[in-house]
C-alpha cells in the first residue's frame, strides 16, 4: 500500500474512533444524570413514606423545610435563566452577526491570498484571494454601520426609536 492510502486510513479510523468516543461520553454523561435524579427521587419518596408514620408536628416542620428547598431550587433556576438571557441579550446587542460573518469571509480571503501566494505558480494569482477580502469588508463595513442608532433630530425631545 502506498503512503498516501494509509494516510487516509489512519486518519478515517482517527475520525471515526473520536466520533464513538464523543457520542458514548454523551450518552454515559447523560446516564449518570438520569441515574442521579432517580435516585434523588427515590430517597425522597422513602422519605415521605417514612414521614407518613410519624407524629404531625414533626411531619410538618420536615414538609415545610423540604418546600423551602423546592422554593428555593426554583428561584435559583430562574435567577440563572434571567442571569443567562440577560447575558445572551448584551452579546447580541454588542455584536451583529453581520458583521461577525464579514470578518470571517476577511479572514478566509487572507488565508486563501496566502496560501495561492505559497503554492501558485502565477505570481500575480495571490490576487484572487483579495476578492473574498473585499467582500468581507463590505459586509462588515454594512453591518457595522446599520447597527448604530441614529440619535434624535435638532430641536426634538424625543428619543429617536432604536434600529434592529
Amino acid at each position: 500500500m502506498s503512503d498516501d492510502v494509509m494516510t487516509r486510513i489512519v486518519v478515517f479510523t482517527w475520525l471515526t474512533v473520536t466520533a464513538i468516543a464523543v457520542f458514548a461520553w454523551i450518552g454515559v454523561s447523560q446516564w449518570i444524570a438520569a441515574r442521579a435524579a432517580e435516585r434523588k427521587d427515590r430517597e425522597r419518596n422513602a422519605l415521605l413514606r417514612h414521614l407518613a408514620g410519624q407524629p404531625a408536628e414533626s411531619v410538618r416542620l420536615v414538609l415545610d423545610k423540604l418546600r423551602e428547598e423546592e422554593e428555593q431550587a426554583r428561584k435559583d433556576a430562574a435567577a440563572k435563566f434571567q442571569f443567562l438571557a440577560a447575558a445572551h441579550e448584551r452579546n447580541m446587542r454588542s455584536s451583529t452577526p453581520g458583521a461577525r460573518g464579514g470578518l470571517i469571509i476577511v479572514a478566509f480571503g487572507v488565508g486563501l491570498s496566502i496560501f495561492l501566494y505559497a503554492v501558485a505558480l502565477d505570481p500575480g494569482t495571490w490576487t484572487i484571494g483579495l476578492i473574498p477580502v473585499l467582500i468581507g469588508a463590505v459586509v462588515t463595513a454594512f453591518a457595522v454601520r446599520g447597527r448604530r442608532s441614529p440619535g434624535p433630530p435638532a430641536g426634538s425631545d424625543t428619543p429617536a426609536p432604536p434600529t434592529a
